[in-house]
């Protein structure tokens, strides 16, 4: 079991302490993937699209702006289903966004196009 709630909490360059609540009373599993449920007992029904449905493709296209000043250095991670990319940092060429994205397990191609 693990806590749950976190009892810390950063904001710009401040560090916020929580002591009114019952922050350490808040427990859960935190299961692999694929299981689910209180104690991760239960697996996950797959979901989404119907692989055996023929004529398609198997893609999905996401569109990701970023604005950043790459002067000061920086990074983001994206989530995919819940499970963190690797960091990307904000001057990341296609290869190393590539890269990070495809750290996500669920993750098996990416085609990286910048305009």
């Amino acid at each position: 079991m693990h806590h749950l709630a976190t009892t810390t909490r950063s904001h710009e360059s401040q560090q916020y302490s929580y002591t009114q609540w019952d922050a350490e009373k808040i427990h859960g599993c935190i299961c692999d993937l694929g299981y689910t449920g209180y104690d991760c007992s239960l697996r996950v029904c797959p979901s989404g699209d119907d692989p055996l449905t023929t004529s398609q493709t198997d893609q999905e296209v996401q569109l990701f702006r970023c604005s950043a000043d790459n002067t000061s250095g920086g990074y983001v991670v994206l989530y995919f289903d819940g499970r963190p990319s690797a960091h990307v940092a904000v001057d990341a060429t296609t290869t190393a966004l590539r890269t990070a994205l495809e750290t996500i397990p669920l993750i098996e191609q990416v085609v990286i196009t910048y305009t």
